[in-house]
Formats: structure tokens, sequence, C-alpha cells
């Protein structure tokens, strides 16, 4: 089955207040610059109060940038593509992933994740059943196809594995399973295995080069998988909990990534730390901040996330279509407004574009805890309905 055929599980739709307040990162738009761009994009402004779904949002910032005479390149390129690890489970790794990606869908961009965890939880955030969808085809099946040799992977195969998440390619998943835990066995004796998912993605254009950025959320531990999906990107990002066992889990990543560099000689692999789960009531939270900050100096990202009961709400045991990442469903609330930060700081981080136009990112430096604050960022408390 075409992925296009494919029903998407959700069709979200944001009010105009959030366009004119988040639709650039950097400058807020009035309604007029709004509503020509709707005409320029063959927008049309019929319901009351008019809403906006993802891929409109899209077509509103390529008109508004077509103003300033930036045409997008057409051509089909290999997107960015961020690999998300940490050795130690329960760092907010996937909280992390399903929030930026989502925030960046509803941005404008056109994103995929991949989801690398056995467990299946990203698939899960997202609303899709790793347990009892026997539909699934997940990255593992895809390598399987694709190792030189047995080679016997089509287009077709590979769009039957993405799952819409939002309509119009804003959003897809290739979700997980169980069974994703038997591939280490394949990929032990096979050559060059840290390459293969970064062969895979650059073979076949015709599918990943229609989005702007990948996220890939690798398992926990250490795995051929994982050091698979690293190395299909560039820099790594490393959600870790202000906790002895994050700096631990560290140092096992900076490792990986030293014998990565001495192996793979046309690539420079680095990491970005997203500290999550932070709380100042807690003397710990501040000493573990500090000893990573001292450590990693120029690693960390300056967006703290905090302790939020919103976040802990995004995992359920039984998936549903109807949930999702706290950006989507809660996006007037303060950690979604932090997550939007986060996002906007990582669009300049690893340079992902629209249509490979990039958007400028104003930071904002206030004493040690410098966070990333575009102006509009503060206005969007009467922003988004889905």
């Amino acid at each position: 089955m075409s992925n296009t055929t494919k029903i998407p599980l959700r069709r979200p739709a944001f009010k105009q207040a959030f366009l004119i307040n988040q639709l650039f990162p950097n400058q807020t738009i009035t309604a007029y610059e709004l509503k020509k761009a709707c005409r320029s994009a063959s927008i049309e402004m019929t319901s009351s109060p008019k809403t906006y779904t993802p891929v409109e949002i899209r077509a509103i910032k390529l008109a508004m940038l077509a103003e300033r005479k930036l045409v997008p390149n057409d051509k089909l390129k290999k997107p960015v593509i961020i690999p998300v690890r940490v050795a130690k489970g329960g760092t907010g790794k996937t909280t992390v992933t399903a929030n930026v990606a989502a925030a960046l869908a509803i941005m404008g961009y056109k994103v995929l994740c991949v989801d690398g965890d056995p467990q299946g939880s990203l698939t899960n955030l997202l609303g899709v059943d790793s347990l009892f969808d026997n539909s699934i085809i997940h990255i593992g099946n895809l390598i399987q196809e694709c190792v030189p040799g047995t080679s016997r992977l089509t287009t077709a195969r590979i769009r039957d594995a993405i799952v819409p998440i939002f309509p119009d390619g804003m959003l897809d998943l290739i979700p997980a399973d169980v069974t994703l835990s038997q591939l280490d066995g394949f990929l032990m004796p096979q050559m060059g295995r840290e390459l293969i998912v970064a062969n895979l993605f650059g073979d076949h254009l015709d599918v990943f080069g229609q989005y702007d950025v990948i996220f890939m959320d690798a398992a926990p531990g250490t795995s051929y998988l994982a050091l698979n999906l690293m190395a299909a990107g560039e820099t790594i990002l490393a959600p870790v909990s202000p906790n002895p066992e994050s700096v631990k889990a560290l140092e096992l990543l900076t490792n990986n990534l030293s014998e990565l560099n001495q192996h793979i000689h046309d690539k420079r692999f680095d990491f970005e730390i997203v500290v999550n789960g932070y709380d100042s009531r807690y003397k710990h939270c501040s000493e573990i901040l500090d000893v990573l900050t001292r450590t990693y100096e120029g690693k960390i990202n300056p967006n703290i996330i905090p302790q939020a009961a919103a976040f802990q709400r995004e995992h359920q045991l039984i998936p549903t279509s109807s949930q999702g990442p706290v950006v989507e469903r809660l996006s007037n609330s303060q950690p979604a407004k932090i997550m939007f930060q986060l996002t906007h700081s990582l669009m300049a981080r690893f340079k992902i574009t629209l249509g490979g136009i990039p958007e400028t990112i104003i930071p904002n430096t206030q004493g040690r805890k410098e966070t990333f604050i575009p102006a509009n960022i503060v206005a969007t408390d009467n922003g988004i309905t889905t």
C-alpha cells in the first residue's frame, strides 16, 4: 500500500493567532501579511475562525519566502539526519524526539521519525500500537532487504513501512516492535555494517529526499543497530536526566563516537546534550547540571527541559490514535513552549532548512542557563486548537 493512500492518525489544525506569533522562529507577522501569503498559496479563508494544517503552514511559509525572492530547491537531496541516543534508559529520549519532531512538523517542515527501539516507545507515543499492530514493517526489515548481495528492497516496500501521523507527509513514522531486537544477529557478520542505514537513506532519495529532517530514536545500551543509526547522522542528540547514571552513559557515548571517528573518515561525529527532567527543588539536579556543564563545555543545549506531569502522561500502556506529543496536545502549556524553544535552537544547531532555505534563530542570553527565546514564543497563549 502506498503511503499516500494511508489514512493519517491525526489531522491537527492551528488558529490564526498561532501563525501570527509562531510562523517564523525569529519574528512575528501581521494578519495582513498572513492573508496575503494565504492568497499567494491559494489557501481559502473559509472557516471562522480559520484554522490551518501543517501543510498549509508550509505553503504559507514558502509563499512568504518567495516574496523575498527565496525559492526552495526542489531537487531531492539527503535530509538532515538526527540520531537520538544515550546508553541509559529513562532519560526522556523518546519524549524529546517526539516533541521536537512534532514541533518542526507544526512549523511547516516535513519530518520522518524512525523508531530504532524494540520497545516501540516512540511508536506508541505517536499513537501506533506496537504490540497488536501486525502490519508493522520496521527499520530492521528494511535493513535485511537492502544489504549487498541480497538487495531486494524497493521503493514500494519503504513506502509500505511508513505510517502517516499527520497528513501530506508532514509527520511520518517508520514504527518498531519487539522483533527489531533480533536484528543484531543479522548485522554481526555484515561487511561495513555501521554504514548500512546511511547507505539505505542515500540510495533511496526518491522516498527519504522528500523530508527536511529525519529523527532516529535509538535503543538504550550499545548494539550494532544503535551504532548503525548513529553513523547515519553526524551530530547525535543526547537527552540526559540530571543523575550520576546519565553522566556515566555520556562517557559510553563519547567512547562510541570516538570509535566511529576512527573508522569512518568522511565524517566528524559529535553530540549535543539536552538536559531533561530538571527540578530546581532538588540539590542533586543543580549539582549534576554543574558537572555536565564543566565536563562537556559547549555541548549542553541552553534549553533545560523541566520535570513535568504533561510529559509523563504522553506515555500510555495502550496507545490510541488520539494521543500525541505535548506540543501537539497541550501547545499552550509551559512545557510545550519550552519544547518549541528547544526546537528553534536545534534548527540552528543541525542546520535544518525548509526546502533548502534556512530560518535564522535569534538567541537570548540570560546568565548561565542561556536560552534561545525567540520574541514570538511569549505570545502563544491563545494559539492552537487540535
